[in-house]
């Protein structure tokens, strides 16, 4: 017969493991030549592009992306040339909040689905390539100078229009749903 008498000689113990902490991804923010440029690294990227009413810009990572490495990074004040935002490999949501650029204003978002919001934006023009994946676009009170092509890409594209002005050629590509 067995004895399943507890071993009191040798009292139990936790040993702490090393951190498992995985970030979704990190975005490289950089300056040149007076525009923005922001690229997604292949995590689901989740990021912020604001300028507030004062002109100070800030790129904000969300639900833990980082920017440069940092939860958000403070770009500066004043006027943009433009922006080129890149969403990066994984699953991305991009938005881009009271931006004011005479200049281009570029998203590119992914071979997954992405989401890629506009809240405010004034730009000299717009370009959209949602990429392949199920995407879904969203223009608040947007208003362009010179001409916008928003493209959902391959994939079941959902485009939700809450106001988009353009002083040129406003052209809505490859969308299944609105």
């Amino acid at each position: 017969m067995t004895d399943l008498t507890p071993n009191r000689e040798s009292p139990l113990h936790v040993e702490t493991l090393e951190s498992r902490n995985t970030p979704a991804g990190n975005v490289a923010v950089f300056m040149f030549g007076g525009q923005l440029f922001a690229y997604g690294d292949a995590g689901g990227n989740q990021y912020s592009v604001q300028q507030t009413l004062t002109g100070d810009i800030f790129v904000v990572g969300r639900a833990g992306t980082t920017v440069n490495g940092q939860a958000s990074v403070y770009v500066g004040r004043g006027f943009l040339n433009g922006l080129q935002l890149v969403g990066g490999a994984g699953s991305n949501q991009i938005e881009v909040a009271g931006v004011f650029t005479a200049g281009p204003v570029t998203v590119f978002g992914g071979p997954v689905s992405d989401g890629i919001t506009f809240n405010g934006v004034t730009a000299g023009s717009l370009v959209v390539d949602a990429g392949d994946g199920n995407d879904v676009v969203v223009t608040n009170g947007v208003q362009v100078f010179g001409s916008a092509d928003v493209s959902g890409g391959a994939g079941f594209d959902t485009l939700r229009y809450g106001g988009l002005t353009a002083g040129g050629m406003a052209t809505f590509r490859d969308f299944e749903a609105a």
